[in-house]
């Protein structure tokens, strides 16, 4: 990939550091994986660039919510919603059950309930 990168061609190499940051996460290494999503929105080579901002941001979104980072998570949900709304209907629904999550991890449960209860 770095040498793809380093020639500058016409190839969109950033859904391939899309799925590194998903393995580094899976193998609990979250600065690589952080990296690795940095580099994937360094290297966009497209017209909707708010496509993967947004799929990173859930992704680092699901980091915090498996390091049980709850406050941190939803926040980074939070963000992904509007996008969701106006994209992907099956997106929303996850954003809206992991959001719900958080609430009642956070123990705000009618909050996470009514929210839970949003995404279906």
């Amino acid at each position: 990939l770095k040498l793809i990168d380093s020639l500058d061609l016409p190839y969109n190499t950033s859904s391939n550091y899309l799925n590194l940051g998903v393995l580094y996460d899976l193998l609990d290494d979250t600065e690589k994986a952080v990296e690795s999503y940095e580099t994937a929105l360094k290297v966009y080579k497209g017209s909707d660039k708010s496509g993967l901002e947004n799929t990173v941001l859930s992704n680092l979104a699901v980091m915090d919510y498996s390091n049980k980072e709850y406050g941190k998570a939803l926040e980074k949900f939070l963000k992904t919603v509007e996008y969701d709304k106006q994209h992907n209907s099956i997106d929303l629904s996850n954003t809206y059950s992991n959001i719900g999550f958080c609430y009642l991890y956070l123990k705000q449960y009618q909050t996470g309930n009514a929210i839970k209860t949003e995404s279906l």
